[in-house]
């Protein structure tokens, strides 16, 4: 009943509501009534849960695939190292080696606070690893950085970073080690609440430093290292 209310009665959040009905499988008829929208519009609301529908029973499939980005939009045969995952048991277009392999965090979209200084930290890590004869796997969604350039890493996954990547992306690759102390608080985030036994040079009392500026700031004093007067 609340609900209904709150469709009837213009609001700012309105919409929300309506498409919470949607999500009870309310038809387009009975929410015209109650809202008195006209149907084209409630149409395409209801679309979105349609699409939001597919999308989480497509989430919820464990099989995944990864296929190549064609970054040359089929002007001529490239063989980039471009990736990205699909719901489904399909061919992988994965370049194959027998090398070893490290994962990098990377630190995903540009925001306050969390921007290119993460991204050039990735980029100098991968470009070392390859250095010494490893193949590095740099994790991303942000194609806006050059972590994401075509020669920077041996292979590159556009996908969110989110835990549910990082799992199959170890269970495929079988990378020995992950770095994600150098993409911020979204690698930082990402694996703070999941036991990933293959981290580089990190644990979590390291992690719970470098997520809090107190605990940060202190242990720089610790250390005896010098820092900016405005740094915190």
């Amino acid at each position: 009943f609340k609900l209904i209310k709150k469709i009837i009665i213009p609001n700012s959040k309105r919409i929300f509501y309506i498409l919470d009905a949607f999500r009870m499988n309310f038809s387009i008829k009975n929410v015209f009534i109650l809202s008195k929208i006209d149907p084209w519009f409630l149409y395409y609301i209801k679309e979105i849960i349609n699409y939001e529908k597919k999308f989480f029973k497509f989430n919820n499939n464990n099989k995944l695939s990864f296929k190549k980005i064609d970054s040359c939009s089929n002007e001529f045969v490239c063989s980039t190292s471009y990736l990205y995952s699909i719901s489904g048991n399909y061919n992988n277009e994965i370049r194959y080696s027998i090398n070893k392999k490290i994962l990098i965090i990377g630190s995903g979209v540009n925001r306050i606070g969390q921007s290119l200084e993460f991204d050039y930290c990735c980029t100098k890590a991968s470009k070392f690893i390859k250095k010494i004869g490893i193949d590095s796997i740099i994790l991303n969604c942000n194609p806006e950085t050059v972590s994401t350039d075509y020669d920077v890493s041996s292979q590159l996954i556009f996908d969110p970073i989110i835990k549910k990547n990082i799992f199959f992306i170890l269970n495929y690759f079988k990378p020995i080690f992950i770095i994600s102390q150098l993409g911020g608080q979204t690698s930082l985030n990402t694996i703070k609440y999941n036991n990933f036994t293959k981290q580089l040079s990190i644990n979590n009392l390291i992690n719970n430093i470098c997520n809090s500026k107190i605990k940060f700031n202190n242990f720089l004093k610790i250390e005896k290292l010098n820092i900016f007067k405005n740094f915190f």
